[in-house]
Parts: structure tokens; C-alpha cells; sequence
């Protein structure tokens, strides 16, 4: 997988309008839910839900499933100021794991030709006989071991202390932080931004969900409830 271009995000994102509510009374505000739905009025494709409940935020739908936690209560507004590096270092669980990361092999090439840089600086005077970093990688063929990240693992246990320090330090593992959580942050910030705007030009009200009995028709556009009085969903946001 590549990394998603800002013109990617513009028409995977073209049509999306940003809906919030909030459930309230709960015994502690700072833990009351909050819902964002991030995706285009015709269409499901690129949906996707945020629901953010103290510290915790949950993101479900096409843009992949995903857990991220704070060491306290935050806000999508505070969310959508994150880098993608910070955003992802908060992830707890997800397809790739925590931390959201990938294996991708053009990035392990970086890593592996950084390692062979800064281990070349940091050689003295080699002993008579002793051969380089650089000529001792390229003597176990090093290139042919990135394409896959079993394989990979195996060369580099096969050449533990020799081409990389027993420690384990600073061992290049080619992972890279995966699209899904890009597309992730990309829908926070820009369904925060939409919702900013909306609120400079004509104040929406952040509403509290209708909760009605089951057996009603779902057929509210933002609660999915249906009955004789508009839900509170609909009284509130345009």
C-alpha cells in the first residue's frame, strides 16, 4: 500500500457531510459519548463513524475499523490538531496491530541504507583483514531478503551481531504507519473543519439522539427513528 495523496483525499471526500451528537446525563460529562459521521448524504462508500467516549476513541466503517486512547479525556477538535505520527502512536488495535503499522519493503530499503550509512560513520579504523558494514551486507545479498517481512526477519536473525547490534537496537523493520489510519485523521480533520465552518456561518447545535422503542420504523436520516414528533436529531442540525 502507498501513501494516500491530498488528491486522493479530495475525491474520496468530495460529497462528505459531517453530522455530530452527543449523549448526556451520564454520571461523569467527561465520559458522556460523542458520535461524528463523516460521509456523503447519497452514498456509504468513504463512511465513516467516529464515537468518541472519554479518552477512548472508536472508528468503524470504510475506512477500516481501528481503537485509539489518550491518557485523558479528549475532544475530535483536539483530535483533529494530532500529526499522523502522534495519532498513530495512540492506537491500541487495529488490522495492522497497535501502533497501525505496516511492512512495506521500500521503506525497509531506506532503513537498511540509513543503517549501512551511519554504521560506516561510526566504524573506526578497521582492523587488517576486517571488512567493511557496507561490502559484508552486500556479501549476504541483503537486497534479495526485503520483499517480505518473514523473510526478512530471518536474515536478520541469521545475521544477529554481525550486521546488527546484539542489543537489538536500531534494527531496521521496514514498517511504515499504514493508509487506513491516514484516512482515519484525514476524516477527523476535515469533517472538524467542516463542522467549524458550519458553525462560523450558521451555529448547529451538537444534539442528544432520540432514544424510542425498538419496534418503531428506523427511518430518521441522523437517530434512525421515526415517529409522529421530529427527533431532537432533527430539531437541532440542519
Amino acid at each position: 500500500m502507498t501513501c494516500i495523496t491530498p488528491a486522493q483525499f479530495d475525491e474520496d471526500f468530495k460529497n462528505h457531510k459531517v453530522t455530530r451528537y452527543a449523549y448526556k446525563g451520564g454520571p461523569n460529562p467527561y465520559y458522556d459519548p460523542e458520535i461524528m459521521i463523516w460521509k456523503s448524504p447519497s452514498s456509504s462508500i468513504y463512511r465513516i463513524n467516529y464515537t468518541l467516549v472519554g479518552r477512548t476513541l472508536f472508528v468503524e466503517g470504510d475506512c477500516y475499523e481501528a481503537v485509539y486512547q489518550w491518557s485523558a479525556p479528549v475532544s475530535f477538535e483536539g483530535i483533529a490538531n494530532n500529526n499522523l505520527d502522534y495519532f498513530a502512536s495512540k492506537c491500541r488495535a487495529s488490522s495492522c496491530g497497535v501502533g497501525y503499522k505496516i511492512f512495506d519493503s521500500d521503506t525497509l530499503k531506506k532503513q537498511v541504507e540509513d543503517h549501512i550509512d551511519c554504521t560506516e560513520e561510526e566504524e573506526d579504523e578497521l582492523e587488517e583483514g576486517k571488512t567493511g558494514i557496507r561490502q559484508r551486507f552486500e556479501d549476504e545479498n541483503w537486497r534479495n531478503h526485503i520483499y517480505h517481512e518473514f523473510e526478512w526477519l530471518r536474515f536478520v536473525d541469521d545475521n544477529y551481531g554481525d550486521l546488527f547490534d546484539e542489543s537489538g537496537e536500531g534494527i531496521p523493520d521496514g514498517k511504515r504507519i499504514s493508509p487506513e489510519c491516514e484516512l482515519q485523521l484525514e476524516g477527523i480533520k476535515r469533517a472538524v473543519k467542516q463542522w467549524t465552518e458550519l458553525q462560523e456561518s450558521e451555529p448547529h447545535q451538537i444534539s442528544e439522539p432520540c432514544i424510542k422503542k425498538p419496534e418503531i420504523e428506523r427511518n430518521c436520516k441522523i437517530c434512525h427513528w421515526k415517529d409522529d414528533e421530529p427527533c431532537k436529531a432533527l430539531r437541532n442540525v440542519k
